[in-house]
């Protein structure tokens, strides 16, 4: 039954659920890259990419990750230096991603 006049062969696929433009394919093209995030600091992982139209659980936009099994360790994180590995720091600072 043909119900809805929006839903047509010359339709705009768009992020929906719907088949817009009956073509047999579910909002192809239209999704946004979101990028794992395994270790839940809002950086994903660019390796680990899926498409979809709503952040998925798990994901985020941002693909910027140094290493996804951390979260301590995120972009442009700022880290004191112990050069004598006491565990303390003499108030020198690098910024880096990873831990230096």
């Amino acid at each position: 039954m043909d119900t809805d006049g929006t839903i047509n062969p010359a339709a705009t696929e768009i992020c929906d659920e719907i088949d817009n433009d009956c073509d047999v394919l579910i909002d192809e093209g239209v999704g946004t890259t979101f990028y794992k995030d395994n270790d839940g600091d809002t950086f994903g992982n660019s390796g680990s990419t899926t498409v979809a139209c709503t952040v998925p659980v798990s994901y985020t936009i941002n693909s910027t990750d140094c290493n996804d099994t951390s979260w301590h360790e995120q972009p442009g994180q700022t880290w004191y230096v112990d050069g004598d590995v006491d565990l303390w720091s003499n108030g020198t600072t690098q910024t880096s991603c990873a831990r230096p």
